[in-house]
Order: C-alpha cells, then structure tokens, then sequence
C-alpha cells in the first residue's frame, strides 16, 4: 500500500510541475478566424456541381440543403462572438468588429433570400452545359461521361422548380425563360455530339427545358408578383 502511495505522489508531483498549456493571444485568434472567413466565403458551393449530386443523381435544390450550406458561416460567427476582443489591439477591435457584421449581413440576406422559391434561374446549369461543348474549332472531344452526368440531373431539378417557386420577381421569371430558351438551343444544336447514354440524357433534358419553358411562360409568370428589392428594413440591417 505504502509504494502505491508513493508512485501516486510522485505522479502528481510531475503534473504540477509540468508546463501549463500555452494559452493562444487573442490576436492569434482573430487572425486565424479571419484565415477562415477568407476560405469560407471564396468557397461558394454550387449545387450543380456532380460532386454534391444526391445518391439518385440530382442535385439537391431544397431549402433544407440551402440552410445546411449556411451553418459553416453560423459557425464561425459562433467563434467569433465568444472571442474575448479585451485583449485585442484597436485596429483587431475594429476588424473583429468588421468581420462580425459581414457575417451576420450575409446570413440575414441568404436566410431572407429563399432562393429555391424566388429564383427560378436556380434550376437551370446554364454555364454547366455550355461548357460541356468545346467550340468546334477547337477540335476537342465532348466528354461523354460528364454530360451524362450532368444532364441526367435536368429532368429531377426541373421537377423541384415546379413543387418550390412561388412568386419571384417579374423580372427574374424573364431572365429565367430567355435564359431556359437559349439554353434549349445550345443542347438542341449539340445534341449529335453526344453518343450512348449521354445522348439519352441530353434528349431528355431538352424535353425538359422545353417543358420548364412553357411553365415559366405559362403559369409562373402570371403569379411573379414577387419583388426584387431588398425593402428598407433589409437595407438599414445591412447598413
């Protein structure tokens, strides 16, 4: 019993005499918080990107998924209001200050933003299918495998539009149809250059442009009541 005593003596002599933890300065802190604001918001993902794709293919256009892109930011706002600014110089006073509001404008303008209600443009891989057709004299292959991909995504975003917009604005409904419609026209054009699968798919995601455009024209345009202005009360929590 005697040495056990002993040994656990001798053991918390060590701790006691151990070096405490080194404390990080505030500073430090802020700087690695703003290392992180900076990663965070040159980081905007894109729901059309194959990699975010749900297990069945389609991208996932939910509100849901929208607000869980948003808890990184919650996050690191999170951080930053628990930092202790005490020990922070004037000019690291100022930017804790800048960063806090830049963030909180940010989350307040994407929560009040509904996108997936408000934008109908959302659901339209403008750029994505563009890209998928090398100019002509370029003389590059179509890559077979990503145009599958990606316009196998079309028929499934489509069908969210329809269950999700409301009421936008009149003038993103307008963007949306010129933009669905030149969309149509590039696919249309390219659609011999897609062979097997990826020629399935651009067949059925031009029949569902086509389908999104009527639509758009049809009944989400007569509803787009919706207006594109912030409001003052948007403006003055900005400000």
């Amino acid at each position: 019993m005697l040495k056990r005593l002993v040994a656990v003596t001798f053991a918390v002599a060590l701790v006691s005499c151990a070096p405490a933890p080194e404390e990080v300065a505030p500073g430090a802190e802020l700087d690695a918080l703003v290392d992180d604001y900076i990663a965070l918001v040159s980081q905007r993902p894109s729901p059309w990107d194959p990699e975010t794709f749900r297990a069945d293919g389609i991208p996932d256009l939910s509100p849901g998924r929208f607000d869980a892109d948003l808890e990184p930011r919650r996050a690191l706002l999170r951080r930053l209001e628990a930092l202790d600014v005490s020990g922070l110089s004037l000019p690291e006073r100022n930017d804790h200050t800048a960063m806090t509001g830049f963030l909180m404008s940010d989350l307040y303008s994407a929560e009040r933003r509904r996108a997936t209600e408000r934008e109908p443009l959302l659901y339209v891989p403008v750029g994505g299918i563009n890209r998928l057709f090398p100019e002509p004299e370029l003389d590059q292959a179509v890559d077979q495998e990503r145009a599958a991909t990606l316009l196998s995504a079309v028929p499934g975003a489509i069908d969210q539009a329809r269950a999700q917009l409301t009421e936008p604005a009149e003038r993103f409904t307008r963007e949306a149809i010129f933009q669905t419609q030149a969309t149509l026209t590039a696919l249309e054009q390219n659609l011999p250059r897609l062979e097997g699968d990826a020629a399935a798919a651009g067949a059925a995601a031009s029949a569902a442009f086509a389908e999104y455009a009527r639509f758009l024209e049809e009944d989400l345009l007569p509803r787009s009541t919706g207006t594109w202005a912030i409001g003052k009360e948007h403006y003055d929590y900005i400000l």
